[in-house]
């Protein structure tokens, strides 16, 4: 099995595109977005 480097960073990102909303509009549902405890990062 390969390995990943053990200076290797894993990153993410999310788009408002993709989280902001009604979650009740257009069939959207909600996601953890929408259900989530504000972190200490959230602005």
């Amino acid at each position: 099995m390969k390995t990943l480097a053990k200076d290797f960073l894993w990153g993410n990102s999310v788009s408002s595109m993709q989280t902001e909303g009604a979650w009740n509009e257009g069939g959207k549902g909600m996601s953890v977005y929408d259900i989530r405890e504000p972190s200490e990062f959230a602005l």
